[in-house]
This record gives structure tokens, C-alpha cells and sequence, in this order.
């Protein structure tokens, strides 16, 4: 499969001349216009390709004992954001999809007490 990505819209390019990148050429690109050949492989990511630190004791106590501190940091950033936003003066709002769901309530209400 051929796949060719147009530089000039990728990067913005503001020049003349159209500059492509051109993957799994097949000799359907004349010569003149190729600056320059590449070779690239890919990484292969499988379970014989990456090397596994040991089923034992000690290497899964610390695994399970990272987890936890890694929900904490993630949770304590949100809210770390949050308080530098609030700080901010930024307007907290209310989902689109809560406020249709609280105005039948509302004229509800208003009917029964009407």
C-alpha cells in the first residue's frame, strides 16, 4: 500500500514548491523529483521482543504497591487544576444535558403549585 502525505498542508508550509512524502513507493515517482530515499523499520512490540522482569514476590508486591500512588497523583492533579482555575475567578457551568433535565421537574413544580 502507497501512502502520500502532502508537506506543505501537514506543516503549514507557506513555499512554492509542493513538497511530498511518499511511503512504500512502487517506482511510480520520477526520479528527478525525489530528494531524498529512506529506509525505516518499525519497532516490534511483542511479548519475545520486550524483555519481562520476574514473576517474584518482590517485583510483584512493588508493581501493586506503585498502582495506588498512581490513581492518588492522578486524581490529586485534577483537582489541583481545579483549585488553580477556581482561583482564577473562571465561571463554573452547568452540562447542557442536566439543565434539560431539570426544567420538567421545575415546571412540574410549578404546575402542581399553581
Amino acid at each position: 500500500m502507497t501512502m502520500t502525505y502532502h508537506l506543505n498542508r501537514l506543516q503549514a508550509l507557506v513555499v512554492q514548491e509542493n513538497y511530498c512524502v511518499t511511503l512504500n513507493a512502487n517506482g511510480s515517482i520520477r526520479p528527478e523529483k525525489i530528494l531524498r530515499k529512506l529506509v525505516y523499520n518499525h519497532p516490534l512490540y511483542t511479548l519475545l521482543a520486550t524483555p519481562m522482569e520476574p514473576w517474584d514476590a518482590k517485583h510483584l508486591d512493588g508493581a501493586l504497591a506503585r498502582y495506588p500512588f498512581i490513581t492518588l497523583r492522578v486524581i490529586s492533579g485534577i483537582h489541583w487544576e481545579e483549585l488553580k482555575l477556581w482561583a482564577k475567578g473562571v465561571p463554573v457551568h452547568t452540562h447542557p444535558a442536566k439543565l434539560d433535565r431539570a426544567k420538567p421537574v421545575a415546571a412540574a413544580k410549578g404546575r402542581l403549585a399553581g
